[in-house]
This record gives C-alpha cells, sequence and structure tokens, in this order.
C-alpha cells in the first residue's frame, strides 16, 4: 500500500509491518518519502489526526503562519499551486483529513480499507488501481485545495478564536496570549468540515 521513492532494502522491512498493523494504523494511497512513510506507519490513526499542533511548533512560528506566507515545508510548492502528490501538508477535500492517509478513495470506490486484505488483496498489496483514481480524480479531483501559504487549519483557528500554548500539555488560551498559537486540536475537536465550503465550521 504504501509506495516509497526508490526504497531501500531497509524500507522494504519498515514495511513488513503494514500487513500486521492495517487495522491500527494509517493506509497510505500515494507515493511517499521515506521520511514520511516512517512517520504514518508509527502513528495510530486516531493520533495521526490530532498530531498537527505539535508538527507545527516544530515547523514554523505564529509570525510565518500569520503574516509571512512561504512555500509548502513539505512539498515545496509556492503559495497558490496544488501540493505534489504524496505531500503530507494536503488536505482532503471530501473529509478535511490528511490526504496522504484518509480513506476516502476506498470509500468512493466501495471498500472497507480495513478488511480489504480479504475483500481486496490486490489493493491491498499494490495500492489503489488506475480505475480506483481515475473515479476520485472525477468526482474530487477538481476540489484540491492549493497551498495558501499558512498550516491548514491555521486561518479557522484565527477565525474562531482557538489558540493554545505548550504546558505541557497544549493548553487552550485567549487570543492575544503571549506565545499562544492557533490551537488545531480544538478546531479538529469542535468543528465539522464542510465540503462544499472546504473550511471547517462549527456546529450550527
Amino acid at each position: 500500500m504504501v509506495r516509497l521513492l526508490s526504497p531501500s532494502p531497509s524500507w522494504k522491512t519498515i514495511l513488513t509491518f503494514r500487513r500486521a498493523a492495517t487495522a491500527r494504523f494509517v493506509s497510505c494511497r500515494v507515493r511517499l518519502s521515506a521520511s514520511s512513510a516512517v512517520r504514518l506507519l508509527s502513528t495510530p490513526l486516531k493520533a495521526a489526526r490530532l498530531s498537527l499542533v505539535s508538527w507545527q511548533s516544530k515547523h514554523w512560528s505564529r509570525k510565518e503562519t500569520m503574516s509571512d506566507l512561504r512555500n509548502c515545508g513539505d512539498c515545496g510548492v509556492k503559495p497558490g499551486e496544488h501540493h505534489h502528490r504524496g505531500c503530507d501538508v494536503e488536505r482532503c477535500a471530501r473529509c478535511g483529513g490528511q490526504a496522504i492517509c484518509c480513506e476516502c478513495i476506498y470509500e468512493v470506490n466501495g471498500i472497507d480499507y480495513l478488511t480489504m486484505d480479504v475483500t481486496h488483496p490486490d489493493v491491498y498489496v499494490g495500492g489503489p488501481t488506475e480505475e480506483m483514481e481515475a473515479k476520485w480524480d472525477a468526482e474530487w479531483g477538481s476540489r484540491r485545495m492549493p497551498w495558501t501559504g499558512e498550516f491548514p487549519g491555521t486561518s479557522e483557528c484565527r477565525e474562531y478564536g482557538f489558540w493554545c500554548i505548550w504546558g505541557p500539555p497544549w493548553i487552550p488560551v485567549p487570543e492575544g496570549t503571549p506565545g499562544a498559537k492557533e490551537n488545531l486540536n480544538r478546531l479538529f475537536e469542535k468543528c465539522v468540515w464542510d465540503a462544499d465550503r472546504q473550511k471547517w465550521m462549527l456546529p450550527s
């Protein structure tokens, strides 16, 4: 399922975890860099979507996310450009989750990714087929979100007043608190993804 770029024997060893961990770990549907594959194979599915603030704290500062538009920190595209396939920053247009690890392409094609090792062993071993990719692109490809120059979800955090500082753990704080960063964990906990607006929204 995970397709590394120029895999070496050491990375093939890492991928032996794939079959035993299908139900617990992230399934990937695109080509990944070796470093991205290691991160995903070692991250439980539920934790994967709540790890963005920790990633953000290492790679972005508040100044950078709010005022200095920059190239994508993973694939390097400029603001306004679409991410390269396999970028671990790109969001899924259908669910708002991380595009490289969500299960939407399987759902669109009527496949349960947790049991596909039994029901669709060819997909389990080789990844989505060209037909599956074509169906996904036909339904959702036009909605792919370009890189905006700041980490996905940060603008919604500012709009809704979601801020935090590192305690540890991350502690919600009011806007204007010294050292506060956009609270992505709270965003995912409190909001729902609106696929039509391509935005995280507070429940009405």
